[in-house]
C-alpha cells in the first residue's frame, strides 16, 4: 500500500489496465491482480459528448442498461490483453457492481464508473439520458484454454450472467512447438 500522504486525496482514479485474478489452486505463488491507474486532478471523461458503441446490445441489467461495447482485438493469445469499452445508461446514480468473466473464470469486478459516479454526479452532474463510458484494457489469464469463449457480464447484486461478446483465444506457442517438432522430424 502507498503511504497515505504520498498523493493528494482528491485525485480522480481511473483504471487503465486490469489484470485477471490469478488465485487458483496449484499455482506456486498465489498472486492477486494488477491494476494500473490514471490519476488526475481533472474529472475523467465518463460522459462524453458522443458515444457510439461498435456492438449495440441494449442489455437491461437491473437499474442499468448496457447500451453496447467496443472490443478489440476479438482474438488474443492466452495471457494477452483486450481493449474494452462499455457504454452504460443508469436510471439513477447509485453503486452498481459489475463483474466480467469467461466461462466460470472471473476476470474482474468493479464498481460502475470505477467508483467515481457519486463524486461525478455531485461535482459535474449526471442526467437520466447520460451515457457513461468505461474504457480500459483487460488481461486474460495465461491459463485460458485456446478456443472461442463467451465474454460474460453481470451485476454483482442479483444479476444473471449474460454473454456480451465472443473472444477467440489463441495458443500460438503450442502451434510453434508443434511446427518445430514437425520440422525437427523431417
Amino acid at each position: 500500500a502507498l503511504p497515505p500522504d504520498l498523493l493528494p486525496q482528491d485525485l480522480w482514479q481511473v483504471p487503465v489496465l486490469i489484470g485477471a485474478h490469478q488465485n487458483q489452486p496449484g499455482l506456486l505463488s498465489q498472486r492477486g491482480r494488477l491494476v494500473l491507474y490514471h490519476l488526475t486532478e481533472e474529472p475523467p471523461d465518463l460522459i462524453p459528448d458522443t458515444a457510439f458503441p461498435s456492438t449495440p446490445l441494449n442489455l437491461k441489467l437491473g437499474g442499468v442498461t448496457l447500451l453496447g461495447i467496443d472490443l478489440e482485438p476479438e482474438s488474443v493469445e492466452s495471457g494477452g490483453r483486450i481493449h474494452l469499452t462499455l457504454y452504460w445508461n443508469i436510471s439513477k446514480p447509485d453503486r452498481y457492481g459489475v463483474e466480467l468473466s469467461i466461462g466460470d473464470s472471473i476476470l474482474e469486478a468493479h464498481e460502475l464508473g470505477f467508483g467515481n459516479l457519486a463524486r461525478y454526479h455531485k461535482e459535474i452532474g449526471i442526467s437520466k439520458d447520460s451515457v457513461i463510458v468505461e474504457d480500459y484494457w483487460l488481461v486474460l489469464p495465461s491459463t485460458t484454454p485456446a478456443g472461442t469463449h463467451d465474454l460474460n457480464i453481470r451485476l454483482l447484486v442479483g444479476g444473471e450472467k449474460a454473454p456480451i461478446a465472443e473472444i477467440l483465444v489463441l495458443d500460438e506457442e503450442k502451434d510453434m512447438e508443434r511446427w518445430l517438432k514437425i520440422a525437427g522430424e523431417s
